[in-house]
């Protein structure tokens, strides 16, 4: 038995079209590999990748050497390819009503979900990657669309299980990535998709939205944890990520309250033993496992080697990330939560970070980390935040500025690990 090699997707976590891929490679069972593309030095614009995706977007696969973009047709040419293997999420073309249903559903998907949710995403979301401004009036003005549309649907789905039948398809699931985006959104006015007063909806939707395969997804690609994910990788253990559901608030609920107290993320669960605080997590786990995979922090026993490390990893806590999560709050976590962005707050935070910046510099012109020659957390805790500032692009590319030389040596150094591309990529 050959074993079946993995699909090229490139592409990038973030991205729905993406998203969308990668659930139906879940649901058939097909192995892949996902190639991030870094929007934030414009690949997306290289040649080389117009070359295979000639408007410059994301995803296009490459199987074994047949290449083909947009999400709907790679997600039809892979469950038509594999219609044996996995979960059956597209009839036969040879069955013609059928696949004229099918077809009938994912027209309504694209014609009367996507158009329309797209303007919301593109307001609220997309523009804040792009650096633009929010446009939340923009954004309410879809909602009387959306739910006109979403009657249709109750209609149709009172009748039968899925839009195009009683047999989940990849139409249904075509849904997923925009509208647990919409879903997110803080207030009820978004969570069209859930509103009791169109059960049949709501029922398609919790149905749809609990699959496996979209939870894997979920977990794969999502912003979780990465500053744990990354100790882990760096030394080689295993994890599995247990989901919070914010939208219902668990992290609020008593069981979590109970191993967490302030009713936030991470905590671990070590056989029993409790920690959370992801910093101290990310020690525990470099000394528990201290002769796995990389050193990533010194023996408490090398008493300066300990203190040196211990210095850096508060400069990073008190001189990058305190001054950095104002940035994060109001730039990117605020439009998570339906919130908007406060731009003149996070630009008065450039010229701190700046000065700060250049206390790095010299440190790092006499030595390769923070904590001396060796890696260490200190260095890997910068990562998480590190990367979301300079994907905001413009003055917030504080890292790789040219000006500051050993920053910009040391910052690459560290984007390039393979433990933070693993988690980067979801892996």
């Amino acid at each position: 038995m050959t074993t079946q090699s993995p699909l090229k997707i490139v592409g990038h976590p973030l991205s729905s079209c993406t998203q969308r891929v990668a659930t139906v490679c879940r649901e058939k069972g097909i192995p892949y590999q996902l190639t991030p593309v870094d929007f934030a030095t414009g690949e997306h614009k290289s040649p080389q990748h117009l070359e295979k995706q000639p408007f410059g977007q994301v995803p296009y696969i490459d199987d074994d050497g047949f290449i083909l973009f947009e999400s709907r047709a790679i997600a039809r040419y892979l469950a038509l390819k594999y219609p044996d293997q996995g979960n059956q999420v597209i009839p036969s073309p040879s069955d013609l009503k059928a696949f004229a249903l099918f077809e009938q559903a994912a027209s309504i998907e694209l014609n009367d979900f996507e158009a329309l949710v797209h303007h919301v995403m593109d307001n609220l979301v997309y523009a804040l990657w792009k650096g633009l401004p929010q446009d939340a009036e923009a954004a309410r003005k879809m909602i009387p669309l959306i739910v006109d549309k979403l009657d249709g649907y109750e209609r149709i789905l009172s009748k039968q299980k899925y839009l195009a039948g009683d047999n989940v398809t990849i139409a249904d699931l075509f849904h997923l990535p925009q509208g647990s985006l919409l879903e997110c959104f803080k207030g009820t006015e978004y969570k069209l998709l859930s509103d009791p007063s169109r059960p049949n909806v709501a029922r398609w939707w919790q149905d749809i939205s609990s699959r496996e395969t979209w939870k894997a997804v979920v977990q794969e690609f999502g912003l979780v944890v990465e500053r744990v994910a990354v100790v882990c990788k760096e030394k080689g253990i295993p994890y599995e990520i247990k989901e919070i559901d914010f939208a219902v608030a668990e992290h609020k609920s008593p069981p979590h309250l109970e191993k967490q107290p302030f009713g936030q993320i991470p905590y671990i669960d070590d056989d029993g033993f409790i920690l959370f605080e992801s910093r101290a997590i990310g020690r525990y786990v470099a000394l528990k496992y201290a002769d796995h995979g990389n050193s990533v922090i010194p023996s408490p026993s090398d008493l300066k080697a300990f203190s040196l490390f211990e210095q850096a990893a508060s400069v990073e806590l008190n001189d990058f990330e305190a001054i950095v999560s104002p940035i994060m709050h109001t730039m990117v976590f605020n439009p998570m939560k339906g919130l908007p962005k406060e731009p003149e707050v996070a630009e008065k935070q450039i010229p701190i970070i700046a000065d700060k910046l250049g206390g790095y510099e010299r440190i790092l012109s006499k030595q390769k980390y923070l904590a001396g020659d060796n890696v260490t957390i200190a260095d890997l805790f910068h990562l998480p935040h590190g990367t979301l500032l300079e994907g905001l692009g413009g003055d917030y590319k504080l890292f790789s500025d040219p000006s500051r030389p050993n920053v910009a040596r040391w910052w690459e150094d560290i984007t390039s690990r393979d433990s933070w591309k693993a988690v980067a990529q979801g892996a």
